[in-house]
């Protein structure tokens, strides 16, 4: 689950506001359809040359900030975007708790598809009883980023994109892409890193 925390007071504590998947009324539509507004605007701002793919970086924060209503929006301070690893809120026989924020989502969009590298920074690891029966999250961030592909059945195109579905792959819903080496090499350049996925047989290289 994709979920919305509130912090309560001056605390390190959240409670649980909402699934931030699905909509909520028209002035929220459903959180792939949110991504997929969002790359679709930076199309239209900077258009890619025709036929090369749409690379864009959404981060945490303004993904919140179109998941939240209006009047949420003027404390945007006190919210959280956060992954529940093991859906202990959707799921009450979960026992243990994994709770991540979501910090940067960088998209490699063309040909009807956009695979996704979701950077994510863990804020809660541990029993899940209590906090879930409280709804009060002791929320620290700690550690280094956690990254996660993911895929959207979706790209830039708006033409394209009506034809289809703006919705996660069916993987597992959210998780599983494939990355093929111009998209492996735009995510691991993003994280200071040289791709490796063009194989070489006697120096020379083949299909990666």
């Amino acid at each position: 689950m994709i979920a919305i925390f509130r912090q309560i007071a001056d605390t390190s504590t959240y409670e649980f506001v909402r699934d931030a998947k699905p909509g909520h009324g028209p002035a929220i539509p459903g959180l792939a359809v949110r991504i997929t507004s969002y790359l679709e605007e930076q199309a239209k701002n900077n258009p890619p040359a025709e036929e090369e793919p749409l690379r864009w970086r959404l981060t945490g924060n303004e993904l919140l900030k179109r998941s939240l209503t209006a009047e949420e929006r003027q404390e945007i301070e006190r919210f959280k975007l956060v992954a529940d690893i093991q859906n202990v809120l959707g799921n009450p026989r979960r026992s243990r708790a994994h709770m991540m924020e979501i910090c940067d989502i960088w998209g490699f969009s063309g040909w009807g598809w956009t695979p996704m590298m979701w950077r994510l920074r863990e804020l809660f690891e541990d029993d899940a009883e209590p906090p879930r029966s409280q709804n009060r999250w002791p929320f620290v961030a700690q550690g280094g980023f956690v990254h996660e592909f993911l895929h959207l059945m979706a790209d830039h195109n708006r033409e394209e994109t009506r034809k289809g579905r703006r919705d996660f792959g069916p993987n597992g819903k959210y998780n599983g892409t494939l990355l093929w080496p111009a998209a492996l090499d735009y995510f691991l350049a993003e994280l200071g890193y040289k791709s490796r996925s063009v194989l070489t047989a006697g120096g020379v290289a083949l299909p990666g």
